[in-house]
């Protein structure tokens, strides 16, 4: 199966980042149902379609070179621990306010959060990716697809119960996952989740001549496989009270077709999408500041359609782009320590005023959570370093003129 269309897929996957956005920002209760759909429902279909997209490269570049998987895993976790410094405080400030833990016990969460669900609740996605693919990579050494599947489908099944939470039977299965629960927070990790995407993605590319053989069909198997995960959706929000709305049954054969609609496409993209693609990737890294201080703000200065909403969603995405943008442009332009060191004393200055104002500017402390203290700091420094850099390069420029 030959990729028609390289340029469809990272479109695509911009489209995919948007759905998280959309996932982790708050919507209007009003209308129940139709927020139901468009974050439960819809918008699910993202993190597997990444997830999907992940493996299918990944085992692309591994098959050609072998030493490939342990470099990106390395390159992975490189980023992923860059990322998890960043949100290091925001996660320190979570775990005050929403877990009642000595202060000595600090080191050891981080600890766990860095190995299993991230320093704050959107980094879970990476050592869910790390260990899935050194897992399914494993797999694929000792057994068929047939048998991955299998198995990886009865832990997709297991981790599940979080979905269908209300339909367990009280018995030892309802209690241990109760205890389960208690203590990992969550099955939406690199051992329920993650596996049997990453094996969609393997699969793909290890037999693309046999889909390619399915033609148009897979359209109409696309079409049927939606209808179904509607169907699934709506007696999910009919009848199970679930804990959260990860695994969605319907989520595994939907996102396999439309990956795989999506590399055999054939719709031409007449401009490049090399920025889109970087842009995708710092979507998923910087989109919670941004979340975080549209919301804020709103909640703030009573402005609602900050803090939930189309509004919301919307604001949050135009941050996130701009933030992006910036990050790409400081990654394009190379600043020396003296810019970063200005700039950060910089950041921290303005972050104080801002602080102080916020804290005492109705002359009480301010409703206002403290996770925005250090999202406006990392978005203050993302907006003065490369004006820092700028101003330099022009005064040096001008001393070389000037002699």
């Amino acid at each position: 199966m030959k990729i028609q269309n390289y340029r469809q897929m990272d479109c695509m996957k911009f489209a995919a980042a948007l759905m998280v956005i959309c996932v982790h920002t708050r919507h209007n209760a009003s209308e129940v149902w139709f927020d139901f759909f468009i974050q439960n429902i819809l918008c699910r279909v993202a993190v597997p379609f990444f997830f999907i997209s992940s493996a299918f490269f990944i085992r692309k570049k591994s098959l050609e070179d072998p030493t490939y998987l342990r470099m990106k895993l390395s390159s992975l976790f490189t980023n992923y621990l860059f990322w998890s410094v960043v949100y290091i405080l925001i996660g320190l400030f979570w775990i005050n306010q929403n877990m009642d833990l000595d202060k000595v016990l600090y080191p050891f969460v981080l600890l766990f959060g860095i190995f299993y669900c991230g320093t704050y609740y959107h980094l879970w996605y990476i050592p869910a990716l790390l260990f899935s693919l050194l897992v399914v990579t494993k797999l694929l050494h000792r057994f068929s697809y047939k048998i991955i599947f299998v198995f990886l489908g009865f832990f997709y099944l297991l981790g599940s119960l979080e979905t269908y939470y209300s339909l367990i039977p009280n018995s030892v299965m309802k209690h241990f996952f109760d205890t389960y629960i208690s203590v990992l927070f969550t099955t939406r990790n690199g051992l329920f989740y993650a596996p049997i995407f990453i094996a969609c993605g393997f699969y793909i590319y290890d037999n693309k001549e046999k889909l390619i053989k399915l033609g148009h069909s897979i359209r109409y198997l696309l079409l049927l496989m939606v209808l179904l995960l509607i169907a699934e959706g709506y007696f999910i929000f009919r009848y199970s009270d679930y804990l959260d709305c990860n695994f969605i049954l319907m989520l595994v054969p939907v996102s396999f077709l439309l990956f795989t609609l999506g590399i055999q496409s054939t719709i031409p993209i007449s401009f490049k999408t090399n920025r889109i693609r970087l842009l995708t990737q710092y979507y998923y890294f910087i989109h919670i500041i941004s979340i975080v201080l549209i919301a804020e703000i709103g909640h703030y200065m009573n402005w609602r359609f900050l803090e939930e909403g189309l509004s919301s969603f919307a604001f949050a995405a135009l941050l996130t782009h701009y933030l992006s943008l910036q990050i790409i442009k400081i990654k394009e332009s190379p600043l020396s320590k003296t810019v970063w060191s200005f700039s950060l004393f910089v950041s921290f200055f303005l972050t104080g005023i801002l602080t102080a104002l916020l804290l005492h500017s109705k002359g009480s402390f301010s409703p206002v959570h403290i996770e925005v203290y250090p999202c406006m700091f990392i978005c203050i420094l993302i907006f003065i370093s490369p004006i820092v850099g700028s101003m330099k390069t022009s005064t040096s420029l001008k001393k070389t003129i000037s002699r």
